[in-house]
């Protein structure tokens, strides 16, 4: 909607066409950035500049590269969650490269890559812990130093490193993977319920549609409102919008 509708809408309340084209760039820029050839590119700079100590990020060059960096950070998080949903995405993200390589052995006659040949699948934990070392842990560590707030991202990465090292070193296979996370989700479902049943349990149920249409109402007096400042907007410019056709 920023190319059509929303353009319009949001040079009217900004700055115009210049502002505009500055956003674009920056939600373009930050596309690309989950890229993760842009991050190689980008990594040793970056570590140089977060070396330093004394980088200022108010600096647009600055700037953008930390944007971009922090679009990897979170593009790569699962790798800094809690160990029950690390595992967990993993574990789904292999299934999906798997079936990939299935394809391409099966339909086009291809040799999978190492990390989408199902024949390798018990080595995810090793897979996981190169992963850690070659990609993530030079990101966060980098982050850290640019920013202290960042520490949690990288204890949660060096956590996970020791958890998967663990599975290594206990020969932990795929299904022994899937199963440990299919229990678990059993687990959190019937809790889940449970708790839900529990705090539903003997209130009333009539205020079930205003809830549901409270959202829809507080947009509307948000569109109310800011179709009176566009109005009032017009009435200040002489009525005149420019609109580009």
């Amino acid at each position: 909607s920023l190319c059509t509708h929303g353009k319009q809408w949001y040079q009217r309340r900004v700055r115009g066409e210049a502002e505009y084209k500055q956003l674009m760039e920056m939600i373009k820029q930050v596309i690309l950035a989950t890229d993760l050839a842009m991050y190689f590119r980008q990594k040793a700079n970056f570590k140089k500049l977060c070396e330093t100590g004394d980088t200022d990020w108010t600096e647009p060059d600055n700037k953008a590269l930390l944007r971009s960096m922090m679009i990897t950070g979170c593009d790569l998080s699962a790798i800094t969650k809690p160990w029950e949903v690390q595992r967990m995405v993993a574990e789904k993200i292999a299934s999906e490269f798997f079936n990939q390589g299935d394809i391409e052995r099966d339909k086009y006659g291809k040799a999978p890559m190492y990390m989408m040949d199902r024949s390798k699948r018990d080595e995810l934990p090793k897979m996981q812990v190169d992963f850690i070392d070659n990609i993530c842990m030079e990101l966060y560590e980098s982050l850290e130093k640019a920013n202290p707030l960042f520490r949690p991202l990288l204890d949660g990465c060096l956590a996970n490193r020791r958890n998967w090292l663990n599975q290594v070193e206990r020969r932990t296979s795929f299904a022994d993977i899937s199963n440990a996370n299919v229990t678990l989700t059993h687990s959190s479902v019937t809790t889940r319920d449970s708790d839900e049943e529990t705090e539903t349990m003997g209130q009333p149920h009539n205020n079930i549609q205003a809830m549901q249409n409270q959202p829809e109402e507080e947009c509307s007096a948000v569109e109310g409102k800011e179709d009176e400042e566009a109005e009032e907007k017009e009435e200040e410019d002489g009525g005149q919008v420019q609109v580009e056709t």
